[in-house]
């Protein structure tokens, strides 16, 4: 008696230890697939988010939807209305707690599943370990189910179906159903757990399934922890990059996202330094491209400013037609000429002399840009000034007078100073030596042309040599006396040269902007520009300038202008 109350005794100690290990095999059976639902990325899944938006839309329209409203691939198709709990329950967890309530949702369906899962099993099989080893496959082979889907219901409802139609077949009741269970809590229990794990199962192997129970269990724990941390810091960046965005939208570019420490080196981290990095270039930008259209106004109020400089209204002489323009390759030129018309003392009647003749004056500012353009003023007003030297000082009789008085009409001038541009070139290579910088200098061709004798005086200060071509298309004679540029050097003196001009005779006077483009083929060159010249030589002086023009553009193609474009043309009648 003894001996069999001692045997009972130990098969009631390793029933009860056994109870324990299944116990704990069951816990950690059933909290793997709903913990692995923590894992899954519920924020990158298209799916979630409209179902998320349809449940949001059926709260705000109290109806449900004909065609489906957001899905890109379905957009407009009819609608599946079997999934319209599911969206309202997912909607309202989300509203109360976020990413978690849905986590949470799925975790317990997917826990439901698994313990409908191993009840039906354990139906069927009477080995705890295959048991357990079927269901804990038949999870994991559902781990693309691991995120908020209405099919879950679906996958639910049919396990328990299984159930009770095998419940059915073994008792012979067609109505059984699982909410009426005719039985005691512990017998239901004995019925789960009551079976053995064999007795070829030692308490050894018993402790070590409890302690890899625990250790998993442990390991779960933290990975629960861990995912809910992770879906808080990545709904609250979310929401910082969100609010970030609509105060950038609202012209904010000094907002910057507040968590970004520089030690955290994770992915949302860099993307918070990268958005800040992102909002200072744009402020940057915002402030160059102010600061860009302030200088475009200032340049295009330059540009005609400096048109201004240049004649606008070309007046022939009887025996001398003028032309000339300037194309600058940037928003102001370098490149100068003027046209300086003289005429002889008012007539005893009171009306106005004879133009007595004309100074002409070409030159090419070292540089391009604003320098450029800034001493081509000064060149400008130092021309202009030694040529109102030589006027006669006539006072306005009254202020209304002096109002209304033409530009030209006080102007009394005959031109004697003019008559040496070797003189007037000294002058201005002392003026720009002492009121310019070292490397700045500028090539000048002047001359004086007299009305009455059409004869021709001038001198060059470095520039290109203009030429004379007669009326038969030959060039007779080439611009070239005078000396270095002006500006560079100081006391320098410059040579004159005197010619009559024939009838039909053109003065060509060019910038280095026509010879120099170049292509494939080489530069422009002169020789081309005195043929368009020689074929268009009896045209109206605009006519040749237009065709120098055209065949330059032609030669340049498609790419930028290289220099300023200048040409002076004057043929004698």
């Amino acid at each position: 008696m003894q001996h069999e109350a001692a045997e009972s005794s130990t098969r009631e100690t390793n029933r009860g230890a056994d109870q324990i290990a299944q116990s704990l095999v069951l816990a950690v059976l059933f909290a793997v697939p709903a913990l692995m639902c923590a894992h899954a990325s519920v924020v990158n899944d298209p799916d979630i988010w409209w179902h998320l938006r349809t449940g949001e839309w059926i709260m705000a329209h109290h109806i449900v939807p004909r065609v489906d409203p957001y899905s890109s691939g379905l957009m407009g198709r009819p609608w599946v209305a079997y999934s319209w709990l599911f969206e309202l329950a997912a909607e309202k967890l989300y509203q109360w707690l976020g990413l978690v309530g849905l986590v949470a949702y799925t975790s317990g369906i997917i826990l439901a599943i698994t313990v409908a899962l191993f009840r039906l099993l354990r139906r069927l099989q009477t080995d705890f370990s295959l048991v357990v080893l079927l269901t804990f496959a038949a999870c994991f082979s559902m781990g693309r189910l691991y995120s908020p889907r209405p099919w879950l219901f679906t996958v639910l409802l049919f396990i328990l179906e299984v159930d009770i139609l095998m419940q059915a077949r073994k008792t012979g009741l067609a109505n059984n159903v699982p909410i009426r269970v005719h039985s005691r809590p512990s017998v239901l229990y004995r019925q789960l757990f009551g079976s053995s794990l064999g007795g070829s199962v030692t308490s050894y192997i018993r402790i070590g399934l409890v302690g890899i129970c625990i250790l998993f269990a442990l390991i779960e724990t933290l990975a629960l922890f861990a995912a809910m941390r992770l879906s808080r810091n990545i709904t609250t960046s979310v929401e910082e990059l969100y609010t970030a965005t609509q105060r950038v939208d609202r012209g904010d570019f000094v907002h910057r996202i507040a968590a970004a420490p520089v030690g955290k080196r994770d992915q949302l981290g860099e993307l918070a330094r990268s958005f800040n990095r992102m909002t200072g270039s744009l402020e940057r930008l915002l402030i160059e491209q102010q600061e860009k259209e302030r200088m475009q106004s200032e340049l295009t109020i330059a540009q005609e400013v400096q048109a201004n400089l240049f004649p606008h209204q070309v007046h022939d002489l009887p025996t001398l037609q003028l032309h000339g323009l300037c194309r600058p390759a940037r928003s102001v030129s370098g490149d100068y000429y003027d046209f300086l018309i003289f005429r002889h003392p008012d007539n005893p009647d009171g009306s106005r002399g004879a133009e007595s003749g004309v100074g002409i004056a070409l030159g090419d500012i070292s540089g391009k840009g604003i320098s450029a353009a800034l001493l081509m003023a000064t060149l400008h007003a130092a021309v202009r000034a030694y040529r109102l030297a030589s006027e006669d000082l006539v006072y306005s009789p009254s202020a209304i007078a002096a109002l209304t008085a033409s530009r030209e009409d006080l102007a009394g001038d005959s031109g004697k100073l003019f008559e040496s541009p070797g003189r007037i070139l000294s002058l201005l290579n002392r003026h720009l030596y002492r009121s310019t910088q070292p490397e700045k200098y500028a090539t000048l061709f002047l001359a004086h042309y007299d009305a009455d004798s059409a004869h021709l005086t001038y001198s060059n200060a470095g520039h290109l040599p203009p030429f004379i071509m007669n009326s038969v298309g030959k060039v007779v004679r080439r611009l070239d006396r005078g000396g270095t540029v002006v500006g560079l050097m100081d006391g320098m003196r410059y040579e004159e040269d005197r010619f009559r001009m024939n009838p039909g005779d053109i003065l060509v006077a060019y910038s280095d902007g026509i010879t120099e483009p170049e292509n494939d083929f080489g530069e422009f060159g002169e020789s081309r520009l005195t043929e368009i010249v020689a074929l268009y030589r009896d045209q109206p002086l605009s006519v040749i300038s237009n065709q120098v023009l055209l065949a330059l553009d032609a030669w340049i193609g498609a790419s930028e202008q290289p220099d300023d474009i200048t040409l002076v043309l004057a043929r004698q009648l």
